[in-house]
């Protein structure tokens, strides 16, 4: 039996292919070194929502591939995770650094360790996501936009709203993150105090 490449990824390395220089693609994010004459070439297994790497090593061209399980984003090597949009146009949103993960859940559980700290976490995630009002804004009502969401809130000492990362990264993250960039809360019982936010999307 002949075995048929998924749809999806045959459009993709069709679209891919015809830019040479993706000077179709928007990043958000560092956008990769994709300068020069390199011809585009795109491996098997680049599919939406997973890890992807452009590696730049040769001269000839550009491969565009999945990240291996080693694979970390980092300044020199940004990682990427790849969605289609409603105009067939193409989005790449870099990967947050997991270290920076790391140091924010390590901050979270120091923000949360008293009583206040954790009525107060509540008291920002609930601004945060607006009583439900900012998932009703940025997600969509279909069965793909279902799944974890996680939002990582900093809170500066006058209760000014210095980061907010949202994960899985992509446009959901990104119209969640445009939407709450002006925020500010009460004061904080402590400070930094990073809130950690973990919404199970259902429908």
């Amino acid at each position: 039996m002949m075995h048929m490449p998924p749809p999806i990824l045959t459009a993709l390395a069709l679209l891919l292919a015809a830019s040479a220089h993706a000077q179709d693609f928007s990043f958000v994010g560092r956008k990769p070194d994709l300068s020069g004459n390199r011809k585009l070439h795109v491996v098997k297994g680049v599919d939406p929502g997973v890890p992807v790497v452009f590696d730049t090593v040769s001269s000839e061209r550009v491969v565009l591939r999945p990240a291996t399980p080693a694979e970390r984003s980092t300044p020199e090597n940004p990682v990427y995770r790849f969605e289609w949009q409603k105009d067939k146009s193409i989005f790449f949103f870099e990967l947050i650094d997991p270290d920076l993960l790391k140091r924010l859940d390590q901050q979270n559980t120091r923000s949360t360790a008293s009583a206040d700290g954790k009525a107060y976490e509540l008291r920002v995630i609930t601004a945060f996501f607006d009583q439900g009002k900012t998932l009703q804004l940025c997600v969509p009502s279909t069965k793909s936009a279902r799944g974890v969401i996680t939002a990582y809130i900093k809170v500066g000492a006058s209760g000014e709203q210095e980061q907010a990362l949202v994960l899985p990264e992509g446009g959901i993250a990104q119209c969640i993150m445009e939407a709450t960039r002006s925020y500010t809360y009460p004061i904080p019982p402590a400070s930094p105090f990073v809130a950690k936010a973990v919404v199970n999307v259902t429908e």
